[in-house]
């Protein structure tokens, strides 16, 4: 039995749709790591921290949020990154390498969507015909 063209298409626009939102997820994620990686190697990450550490909860914000937790957890926060501080430069060389092994990720993703609609076009090749059944 043929597959109509409608499917075909369907099925490989999906494909097309999913490959480009893929793409897109990993490049954000390279991004992200892009930027990580600078911030820790450069000391960027610490200095944030610290401005974190030291941020005054607005008032409106005080209803929602209890004021002794934000603390706890602004203190934990400056406490790892006091405790991380040599760690930070070797941790952000560390993330650079992190995107040759995302390309890896994005093929291998690439290919199992691919095999994928390859598979669905095959299985939907199998399904007898409506109007085969009805003859």
């Amino acid at each position: 039995m043929a597959l109509s063209s409608s499917w075909r298409w369907g099925a490989w626009s999906l494909f097309l749709v999913l490959a480009l939102l893929w793409s897109g997820g990993l490049g954000l994620v390279g991004a992200l790591l892009d930027w990580a990686s600078h911030a820790l190697a450069s000391g960027e990450a610490a200095r944030m921290g610290e401005a974190a550490a030291a941020w005054q909860m607005p008032p409106w914000l005080a209803p929602w949020v209890d004021e002794a937790t934000l603390r706890a957890l602004q203190e934990s926060l400056k406490w790892m990154l006091d405790l991380g501080q040599s760690g930070l430069p070797w941790l952000g060389t560390a993330l650079g390498w992190l995107t040759p092994l995302l390309w890896v990720l994005w093929f291998m993703g690439v290919m199992a969507l691919f095999f994928l609609t390859l598979l669905g076009l095959r299985l939907l090749r199998s399904i007898p015909s409506t109007t085969a059944s009805a003859r």
